[in-house]
């Protein structure tokens, strides 16, 4: 994969996926919620390969502030090629049945509107500017629960989530969201 001189705006940077892109070439804006020294280690990483960095904060959980992320990106670095939607929050509640409805609301804002949200302004820019690509990373947690929780990947029928057709090489939006148990 070439990058260069492309714009990647990748949301959960406080990992290794901003490296990877900056190692492919790209400039790279590594968005964070709280782990700001985890982004900050990843721009510094990216700027050792040459390439430009930013370290952009917003709390997902209020998909009004994925937007403002593309005003801050296009001070710090400038115009966007790429939009990896890799942020993502699981809950701590072991069963469905006790999670709080604001936690639950809270996973479908990081999880699914703000990346609704930030692919929307991404889009826009991109046509604008004659095209680009869009990656929405899912979580593991689909195939691989998390420790101590009951495996609803599982119980799943094996044909998938209800009432979906799985298509070869596509991933259900939730398998675990909408089995029948």
């Amino acid at each position: 994969m070439q990058l260069e001189d492309k714009t990647a705006l990748v949301t959960g940077a406080d990992s290794g996926i901003g490296q990877a892109f900056a190692h492919a070439g790209a400039n790279v804006a590594g968005h964070y919620h709280g782990d700001e020294a985890g982004a900050r280690r990843i721009a510094q990483q990216v700027e050792q390969h040459g390439r430009r960095a930013g370290v952009l904060q917003a709390d997902l959980g209020d998909p009004a502030k994925a937007g403002r992320l593309f005003a801050e990106l296009q001070a710090q670095i400038g115009p966007l090629d790429r939009l990896v939607n890799n942020a993502g929050r699981g809950t701590k509640v072991a069963q469905s049945l006790n999670t709080p409805l604001e936690e639950f609301l809270r996973v479908l804002h990081v999880d699914l509107v703000s990346p609704w949200v930030l692919c929307q302004h991404a889009a826009r820019q991109m046509l604008g500017r004659g095209g680009g690509v869009i990656i929405n990373i899912t979580s593991v947690h689909e195939e691989i629960p998390i420790e101590g929780q009951p495996d609803a990947a599982r119980r799943c029928p094996r044909e998938g989530p209800a009432g979906a057709t799985i298509i070869p090489g596509k991933v259900p939006l939730s398998s675990t969201l909408s089995c029948a148990l």
